[in-house]
């Protein structure tokens, strides 16, 4: 894919990265252009290390494809500047209850010792509770037992190191009775 056919472009100057915060799809790519007079080199600031552009000229660009949920933190090494790049879980606006559902929270199966958590939020419980963890599934099926809003989040953890992207954005669905 090109910049211009990227979901989420981001742009590079020395004052930092336009949007700070940016946001896309599971499966969706971000584009960083780099502009101004000097070489940027951008990172996964989780400590995953999911990528690494390299030091980048002006006037050119770099990207990534973020499979899964999560919120993931970005740093221009050179410029000490930071940005995050928001993926939220997948799933219905509306259910039905007891009818299943299917919440997704990756586009791609994780990578060699990576794993994926997701929390649920119901309406008797407003704190987000383990839901899956530890998972290498992209998707799994909830049937909601009551009518009201269910939220979920994701995020990507290196199984080996402990690290972890933030939780993904909240997604939300809405359920009521037959």
């Amino acid at each position: 894919a090109t910049i211009a056919e990227s979901v989420c472009e981001i742009q590079v100057t020395e004052a930092g990265f336009i949007p700070e915060a940016a946001s896309g799809g599971l499966g969706e790519t971000a584009g960083w252009t780099i502009i101004g007079s000097s070489s940027h080199r951008l990172v996964d600031a989780s400590g995953m290390q999911l990528f690494d552009s390299g030091s980048r000229a002006s006037g050119s660009s770099f990207q990534f494809t973020f499979d899964s949920a999560g919120t993931y933190p970005v740093i221009d090494r050179t410029a000490h500047a930071t940005s995050t790049v928001a993926v939220p879980v997948d799933l219905p606006e509306t259910g039905t209850t007891g009818v299943p559902l299917t919440v997704t929270w990756s586009a791609a199966s994780p990578s060699e010792g990576f794993l994926f958590d997701v929390q649920i939020q119901t309406p008797s419980n407003p704190s987000f509770r383990n839901w899956r963890v530890g998972q290498t599934d992209v998707s799994a099926t909830f049937v909601p037992p009551a009518e009201g809003a269910y939220a979920f989040r994701a995020r990507l953890r290196d199984s080996a190191t402990g690290k972890f992207s933030k939780w993904s954005p909240s997604a939300v669905v809405t359920v009521e009775n037959p």
